[in-house]
């Protein structure tokens, strides 16, 4: 018969060193996961009013066979120098490219993602994309891909 699978929220504290990455790493592709909490002293003590602070467009994107390509606009509207120091993919058929990897204050670039979609149908879990940040609010972000 049918079993309903639940979906879970998880945490993970220490989330920027090696077990915390890889635990995320390993959350990310769970299929029952629908949301990770992430905390780490690492970013404590900062000067919040002086951070980078990252914005984005979006943060999922609906793609599909015949809308292979999405944008999603990164900005940084903090007071220091964004750096995207990681974007990692868990799910194959998701390709990425980001043009400026360092946004000064103000200024913006376009992640695009790109899907091929006889992979993406084959994977168990739904594409998403981790992005590493020094916003110390915004460390890690996860963008979901909705394929139909």
């Amino acid at each position: 018969g049918y079993v309903e699978e639940k979906m879970i929220k998880a945490g993970i504290i220490g989330a920027t060193g090696y077990a915390g990455v890889e635990l995320l790493r390993i959350l990310l592709r769970h299929p029952q996961v629908e949301k990770i909490f992430v905390s780490s002293v690492s970013f404590e003590g900062q000067n919040i009013e002086l951070a980078p602070q990252l914005q984005l467009s979006a943060q999922a994107l609906n793609l599909d066979a015949h809308h292979k390509n999405g944008t999603i606009i990164l900005s940084n509207t903090g007071k220091s120098v964004l750096k995207v120091t990681s974007l990692q993919m868990f799910t194959g058929g998701v390709q990425v490219k980001l043009p400026k990897s360092e946004l000064q204050p103000g200024e913006s670039t376009k992640l695009r993602v790109n899907i091929i979609p006889n992979q993406i149908r084959k994977a168990r879990s739904k594409p998403r994309i981790l992005m590493i940040t020094n916003d110390p609010q915004h460390a890690k972000e996860v963008i979901t891909i909705n394929v139909e």
